[in-house]
């Protein structure tokens, strides 16, 4: 019998969500995120692209249930995102590593399977692939506030995959490695994705989505201003607002 799980078409859902945080000294609502809405189909990869401060880091939160919605809602399939049922299924990597600076490698990659249920002895043959894979195996017993910026992100990216989960939600994935690595994680995505694996990602850099992404979300000022498939991609990036700034800039009246 196929469960509702199954039947659903997609995998990840934001409804509406809007997310506002208190500020100055009156402590008023500044919205970070206004009626954003967006759906993942099982199977496929998403890009966000954006400005820096656009949103796409507290939508991508949202989206891993390590923030909640001031309004709107987040499901994996039919499960609140926030569910420990739901988190079991999603593999996390933030742009910024706050790793703790006195584990070792092999304690991080161990500590990270059990808290994600992973049995012992296939915790072992996971660690193993992945320590090989991403070429940590001579560093297994290294602190983390040893590594480079790229060990880091290697590792980081690494125990997303320790739990075999059946959504990636990355953020910023390639920050901080040279053309070799990312070459190497891009890989990694599509053998992922490949295998069945849903992602959504943010990035800066056009090519990596244009490479890997089958839709864009474009989002600007905590709001989508467009979506996409990849292959339509050109025909929407005259819309993003750098064309208004530099219509702005070399206005007739300007210059």
């Amino acid at each position: 019998m196929t469960s509702s799980h199954d039947q659903d078409p997609f995998i990840l859902t934001l409804q509406h969500v809007c997310f506002s945080i208190k500020s100055g000294f009156f402590l008023r609502e500044r919205p970070i995120l206004n009626d954003i809405s967006l759906k993942v189909k099982q199977g496929s990869v998403v890009g966000i692209i954006g400005a820096n401060g656009s949103g796409k880091t507290t939508t991508l939160n949202i989206a891993a249930g390590l923030s909640f919605p001031s309004s709107g809602k987040a499901f994996f399939q039919d499960l609140p995102i926030h569910t420990v049922d739901a988190k079991k299924q999603i593999g996390y990597l933030a742009e910024i590593q706050h790793p703790f600076r006195h584990l070792k490698v092999i304690e991080w990659f161990r500590m990270f399977g059990r808290l994600s249920g992973v049995h012992s002895k296939m915790l072992i043959r996971r660690i193993d692939a992945l320590l090989n894979l991403f070429e940590l195996n001579k560093m297994e017993h290294k602190f983390l506030h040893k590594l480079s910026k790229g060990q880091l992100q290697r590792l980081s990216f690494a125990q997303t995959l320790i739990h075999s989960p059946k959504l990636l939600i990355l953020d910023e994935p390639m920050s901080g490695l040279d053309s070799y690595w990312r070459s190497v994680i891009l890989a990694c995505l599509k053998q992922y994705n490949k295998r069945g694996g849903s992602i959504i990602f943010s990035s800066h850099v056009l090519t990596d989505v244009q490479e890997i992404a089958h839709e864009i979300c474009c989002i600007d000022k905590g709001r989508i201003e467009w979506t996409s498939e990849i292959a339509k991609m050109s025909e929407y990036l005259h819309k993003t607002p750098i064309d208004k700034d530099f219509d702005a800039i070399f206005s007739s009246d300007g210059i």
